[in-house]
């Protein structure tokens, strides 16, 4: 009897080989179809960086365009409004100046007319 069991124990491990040299095989082909599966993955990722990378540089392309374009624009209101207030400046001190010509003249006639 005992000889009967270890018999069939032994045929039944026999007939469980080729069941584990598929399960093997299968194991193999999934590991390799993963590590295609990764591959894949990284080329990917990548190439996503490669995109992000180029859609930066782009931005920052424009940035620096706008910026110039702002600065300038920045520079020719700041030039316009320092050009703007010296015209207003001479402008009140010509003025100014007629005012107190004009209140000279007035003060020597009429210090000349008083005595």
């Amino acid at each position: 009897m005992k000889t009967l069991i270890k018999a069939l124990g032994f045929v039944s491990l026999l007939s469980a080989a080729p069941l584990m040299a598929v399960d093997t095989t299968r194991a193999t082909q999934a590991d390799a179809s993963l590590e295609n599966g990764l591959e894949k993955v990284k080329a990917g990722t990548q190439e996503a960086a490669k995109g992000v990378t180029a859609a930066a540089e782009e931005a920052s392309k424009n940035a620096a365009e706008v910026g110039k374009k702002m600065g300038r624009s920045i520079i020719a209101v700041s030039r316009f409004t320092a050009l703007f207030l010296c015209g207003i400046g001479t402008s009140f001190s010509i003025t100014l100046t007629h005012l107190c010509r004009a209140f000279t003249t007035t003060y020597i006639k009429t210090s000349k007319l008083l005595g």
